[in-house]
């Protein structure tokens, strides 16, 4: 699929149905004729890229486990698309949702009640969506604070005494690590 790669190369705010046009040697009208606007073109790469991703099912270990594989492979999954986890997170996209139903799904066959299980998943979810931000700013130099008005956790990161150098993997398993250290305290209580 052309619009994959182009979002592989050049994330999502570079697509334009332009480029996608002259990729696929048709004429940029021509591309409308089978999607209705960029939205729908990605929610169609949103479909294809999601329709990978496996939530280990419930012999596969224990929940946390699996929590934590599913939670990663979907990480694995989408971050090789520059912004696309922030382009469909507003979009009815499919396979996104059946993703979304079987990591709840997870909680729920944990012991979870319905009324736990639901802001302990949404809670979850708002921590993978918010670790794009970290990776924006750790990806891209240009959009971080001039260096007379850093912040101090800044100066720590860039220090590499204060603190070994951390990528954004690192960040993201460390908090998916803590949060689902606390949600198994939490259940066990």
């Amino acid at each position: 699929m052309a619009a994959l790669e182009l979002i592989r190369r050049n994330g999502v705010d570079a697509l334009i149905m332009r480029d996608l046009a002259e990729v696929l040697g048709v004429s940029p009208m021509a591309a409308y004729y089978y999607v209705e606007s960029k939205d729908d073109l990605i929610r169609l790469v949103a479909n294809h890229v999601w329709s990978k991703v496996e939530i280990p099912s419930a012999d596969a270990g224990p929940w946390y486990d699996r929590l934590r594989a599913g939670v990663i492979a979907e990480r694995e999954t989408v971050k090789q698309y520059r912004g696309l986890y922030d382009a469909a997170l507003y979009l009815d996209v499919e396979q996104k949702r059946r993703v979304e139903d079987e990591t709840l799904d997870v909680f729920l066959d944990a012991g979870y009640p319905p009324s736990t299980a639901l802001p302990a998943f949404r809670y979850l979810m708002s921590s993978v969506s918010g670790s794009s931000s970290i990776e924006v700013g750790m990806r891209d130099r240009q959009r971080r604070r001039p260096p007379s008005h850093k912040s101090k956790a800044t100066t720590i990161e860039l220090d590499p005494e204060s603190s070994p150098m951390l990528d954004a993997d690192d960040y993201f398993r460390f908090g998916l690590d803590t949060l689902i250290a606390g949600l198994r305290v939490q259940l066990d209580a």
